[in-house]
């Protein structure tokens, strides 16, 4: 059997260190990896069957998240030689994925992307957007990103140092303002431009705003979003057991060798099952509503928990809360609260949201948060959000989306509803935005 898997193979014995367990079972001799395996019974590889396995390793080394070293570990050489045992010469060394390979393939992938958005552009008539956000990498330095995408389609424009080492609205501004003029340079048509809300892009796109006035500048509600999450949740009602959640779930989290456990024997006993807890992320604040729901899915079990070994010498002041009934209603009311807003974030992360979507959105937080009662002041925070939007053009998204269409017909009129308020909203933004006789449209 070991010379017939030989013979089907054609490998011999090299380098006995690559050889596993299963290859000594199966009769199947190992090589080294850096030696030719080519038999005389086997024709050697064509360039295109080489480039076409550097893509795959490319390709299966992005989409399973893996570092460079994946490449030199001896797993991954005794696989490869499983599969094409020819393949093994051409391994590349880390370096050279890393390096070499990885830019030549990314360039390739981001030039079929761009290809794919442009004809959707050419073909629809379309005006694409411009997404851009900005942060520091590990050496300090300020980056800009940007990405164009239409209909749910992106294709990434590049990662941009900027001119000096200061990010203020006025430098974000005049980076964003060479990178959309080089956009154009390329044959894209800017539509509009969506950034996060933080102080200096707002600033940046208020600029830009005056300097492109026929683009339409917003800011990322998704963004938005959360920051209303943080809004909530710094209100003193909801401050306190947002932390005494925030506590308990990391302390038990962090206690993997005992407290954990011991909650989850309680969980088995009680359910049948056991869950792990969702630890809240500062910088994430969805990840809250995880967190909340984590813990009131399983209330018996901790309280439970909390009655068994309340006079354990180890059980942690922070756990007490577990046994405490305002804790539970008032973490439950949080959650309440937050939930809507989850869903909502969630709904404007798709690629595929637009305008009338984020009306949509706003208009059900307000109706869900005006119904709590006890929390006349989060409405507020929902209104406050919605006051600063440019509502014709919000409404008048509303009015042309073939999903909402019948909402906005059962609005009132006003100066931004009703069907001949829109027709003069159309009007001015065809006006403003592409120009020539609105009568045209059709």
């Amino acid at each position: 059997m070991a010379r017939q898997s030989e013979e089907i193979l054609g490998t011999q014995s090299v380098c006995p260190r690559f050889q596993t367990q299963a290859d000594r079972s199966f009769g199947v001799q190992s090589v080294n990896p850096r030696v030719s395996v080519q038999t005389e019974h086997a024709a050697p590889l064509s360039k295109e069957d080489i480039d076409g396995f550097l893509q795959l390793l490319v390709e299966f080394q992005a989409e399973n998240c893996l570092a460079d070293s994946f490449i030199g570990k001896d797993s991954t050489v005794r696989l490869i030689e499983r599969l094409e045992p020819r393949l093994v010469e051409h391994i590349p060394s880390r370096r050279t994925l890393g390096g070499q390979l990885l830019n030549t393939h990314a360039d390739q992938l981001i030039k079929g992307e761009s290809d794919e958005v442009k004809g959707l552009q050419l073909k629809s008539g379309g005006r694409a957007n411009f997404l851009s956000d900005g942060w520091q990498d590990v050496g300090k330095r300020h980056l800009l990103g940007a990405h164009i995408g239409l209909f749910g389609s992106f294709t990434t424009l590049g990662l941009f140092p900027t001119e000096t080492q200061r990010l203020d609205g006025l430098a974000l501004a005049s980076r964003m303002e060479k990178i959309m003029e080089d956009a154009e340079e390329d044959g894209w048509e800017i539509g509009g431009v969506i950034t996060d809300d933080a102080g200096n892009c707002g600033r940046a796109r208020r600029i830009l705003a005056l300097r492109w006035p026929k683009v339409v500048f917003l800011k990322c509600f998704a963004h938005d979003l959360n920051n209303l999450v943080k809004k909530i949740l710094s209100l003193e009602c909801f401050r306190k057991v947002s932390k005494q959640a925030h506590d308990v779930v990391n302390f038990l989290n962090g206690s993997s060798e005992k407290w954990l456990p011991l909650v989850q024997q309680i969980m088995e006993e009680v359910y049948g099952s056991k869950w792990q807890f969702k630890t809240f992320c500062v910088t994430r604040w969805n990840s809250m509503q995880g967190c909340f729901a984590s813990l009131l899915r399983v209330k018996t079990a901790m309280r439970m928990f909390a009655a068994k070994y309340w006079d354990d010498r180890e059980f942690k002041p922070i756990l007490k809360v577990l046994a405490d009934e305002t804790f539970w209603k008032s973490l439950k009311d949080a959650e309440r609260v937050i939930n809507p807003i989850c869903f909502a974030s969630f709904k404007l992360q798709s690629d595929e949201n637009t305008l009338a979507d984020v009306v949509i959105v706003f208009r059900d937080l307000f109706d869900k948060y005006r119904e709590l009662s006890g929390y006349d002041g989060l409405s507020d925070l929902v209104e406050v959000r919605w006051a600063v939007c440019e509502h014709p053009l919000f409404m008048l998204a509303l009015y042309l989306h073939p999903a909402y269409y019948q909402d906005a017909s059962k609005l009132k009129a006003t100066k931004i509803s009703g069907y001949e308020s829109i027709g003069e909203i159309a009007e001015h933004y065809y006006k403003r935005l592409v120009g020539g006789d609105p009568g045209t449209i059709t």
